[in-house]
């Protein structure tokens, strides 16, 4: 969805976005170790209007910080 501007999952073109913070207030920081104290990480959020379909990606200016301080997986 980020970069087609189409959803995966139905094709459909009604996309919508918002950033939002990792920290999870209540729960759980899902980027820890990116960003700083008081600017932590940050998710990309695309859901499609049609279907419902999310996807999160860490915006671009924080991917260094992840290839940096996270364990290659693959």
């Amino acid at each position: 969805m980020k970069k087609s501007r189409n959803c995966p999952a139905c094709g459909g073109s009604e996309i919508y976005f918002r950033v939002v913070s990792a920290r999870g207030g209540h729960g759980p920081d899902l980027l820890p170790k990116i960003g700083g104290f008081f600017r932590g990480g940050k998710f990309e959020i695309y859901v499609c209007g049609s279907c419902g379909h999310t996807q999160f990606f860490v915006p671009d200016e924080l991917l260094p910080g992840v290839k940096e301080k996270y364990e290659r997986a693959w």
